[in-house]
């Protein structure tokens, strides 16, 4: 038992800048509004920034995501502290794949470090696609 006045030290979840080892390429969504007489809405992505991050690959979570369908997670993201950063923010990672942020945490909100969930998309350049 702890002595009146003593704080309970909780582990600090942080990173070494030397961990940072890959290049994303961060990218705003916005929706932009359908031609006239169509009622389709298509997304522009507006590159941003790029960052250092340290990308990894995770076997076995899903979430929910705000409209209650599950997410399988195949991606964490680890980078430095970014007000800008949201659920609305894609990644683009050094092999061409598109990340969607699911879910952002500020780590211990310290505004030190952010987590990222992320799902794998497929790739950024979809011309396989359009042939």
């Amino acid at each position: 038992m702890g002595c009146a006045g003593e704080k309970v030290r909780k582990r600090n979840r942080s990173a070494c800048v030397g961990d940072l080892r890959d290049r994303v390429v961060l990218h705003d969504r916005r929706l932009v509004e359908p031609v006239f007489g169509s009622s389709a809405l298509s997304e522009k992505f507006t590159a941003s920034q790029v960052a250092w991050a340290a990308v990894s690959t995770t076997t076995g979570k899903t979430l929910f995501d705000g409209v209650s369908t599950d997410r399988v997670i195949t991606h964490e993201v680890l980078l430095r502290f970014d007000p800008c950063v949201t659920s609305e923010t894609w990644l683009v990672i050094d092999s061409g794949h598109r990340l969607d942020v699911v879910k952002v945490e500020d780590l211990d909100e310290r505004h030190e470090w952010l987590r990222l969930l992320c799902v794998d998309v497929g790739l950024a350049d979809l011309a396989a696609t359009r042939a």
